[in-house]
């Protein structure tokens, strides 16, 4: 089971939390279902610094104000990948297939608001 990280902003006293195994575990779905990714070039782009555990409140906002979508093509074609002629069009049949994912996975939302 994974655990969830809380973390405190000190200035307003507002929590956040991260289940951060889902989150990784999510984003591995991504490069292998839509990106089509290999298990070592999965292991190769997760050891990115985009990845590492959040160590405090602003670390998590910053994680959670883009999808893991967004995060997964970050870690495979780099920053601003867009202009270098790659799609960052979130597919279509995404917001199903991340529900599933949740699902049948027996998840939880990786983000957990306070």
């Amino acid at each position: 089971m994974d655990e969830l990280l809380v973390f405190s902003n000190n200035k307003t006293g507002d929590k956040v939390g991260i289940y951060y195994n889902t989150w990784l575990f999510i984003i591995k779905c991504i490069l292998a279902k839509y990106l089509h990714k290999t298990s070592k070039e999965i292991d190769e782009i997760l050891k990115k610094q985009y990845y590492k555990e959040p160590e405090d409140y602003d670390d998590v906002i910053c994680i959670s104000h883009e999808t893991e979508y967004h995060w997964a093509m970050l870690g495979a074609y780099g920053e601003q990948c867009w202009l270098k002629g790659i799609s960052v069009q979130t597919p279509i049949d995404y917001d199903k297939w991340y529900d599933d994912c949740i699902k049948e996975n027996e998840l939880h939302n990786p983000i957990k608001w306070f």
